[in-house]
């Protein structure tokens, strides 16, 4: 399991997001990324809001399943499936 702790959608870097293998996306701060999101390589993706608020505007697309963790708010507004 891998962990990746942001704040800012430019700490996520360039292109789109690749979460799997119970890898989490763990918010550091309030903030929104229009980047796309592709759940593979088996196991569960994680978006720990981690009290905060994350935004994902982006499309959400892959087999595995997504599990939201953390006391914050995720926010999909994507068109995901």
């Amino acid at each position: 399991m891998s962990a990746v702790a942001a704040g800012s959608d430019s700490a996520l870097g360039s292109g789109p997001l690749t979460i799997g293998n119970f890898a989490i996306l763990r918010a550091t701060a309030d903030f929104a990324t229009a980047k796309p999101v592709s759940l593979t390589g088996g196991g569960t993706g994680r978006f720990d809001t981690n009290g905060f608020t994350l935004t994902v505007a982006g499309n959400i697309t892959g087999t595995n399943t997504l599990t939201k963790e953390g006391a914050g708010t995720l926010v999909l507004s994507g068109n995901n499936g």
